[in-house]
């Protein structure tokens, strides 16, 4: 007598189970792995370009300077320009070539003589500019949306609310900067 078995046996489901299990855990590593890359290659290029406008503020006659904002999408961008602030706005020709960080946030962090702190993570007011003194290297002061000027101290990157960041500090008295 012939039995006409149709379904699953136990096992069978159980490994599927697991491997779909295994799939899952493959692309969530993969998926971390390049919004990773993509916070440490925004970190770098800000990096670098901050040890640029530094070295060009100290040896040339032209100083530009590092200006930041956000687009109308809600994009972080940042470009060097060596025009007067007064000339540039965010619809201004260098602002429209800028370097876009994607959907990665920023946020300033700026700290003004007595030592208290503003973050901000809205750009859209105004473009921050970045500049050092030719002197000695330093930051100067920039001029705050919220009123007042203060340091930029520190330049979060992140992506999401939660998730990977990654942070260069800056140290204004002499300039320098590190990424962790």
């Amino acid at each position: 007598m012939k039995t006409d078995e149709k379904g699953f046996s136990l096992v069978e489901v159980l490994i599927v189970i697991a491997m779909m299990g295994i799939l899952l855990s493959v692309s969530a590593v993969s998926i971390n792995l390049v919004l990773s890359g993509n916070i440490k290659r925004a970190t770098s290029k800000i990096n670098t370009t901050l040890e640029s406008v530094r070295v060009q503020d100290m040896s040339y006659t032209d100083k530009p300077s590092l200006y930041f904002y956000q687009d109308g999408d809600g994009k972080y961008r940042m470009f060097v320009s060596s025009q007067p602030p007064a000339s540039l706005s965010i619809a201004s020709p260098e602002a429209q070539d800028a370097a876009s960080f994607g959907n990665l946030s920023l946020t300033l962090t700026f700290t003004d003589s007595t030592g208290a702190t503003t973050n901000i993570t809205d750009l859209t007011t105004q473009l921050y500019q970045v500049q050092f003194n030719s002197n000695t290297g330093g930051l100067k002061q920039t001029t705050l949306s919220t009123g007042g000027s203060a340091y930029l101290t520190n330049i979060k990157i992140q992506k999401g609310t939660n998730g990977i960041e990654k942070n260069i500090s800056i140290v204004a008295g002499t300039g320098k900067h590190s990424a962790d």
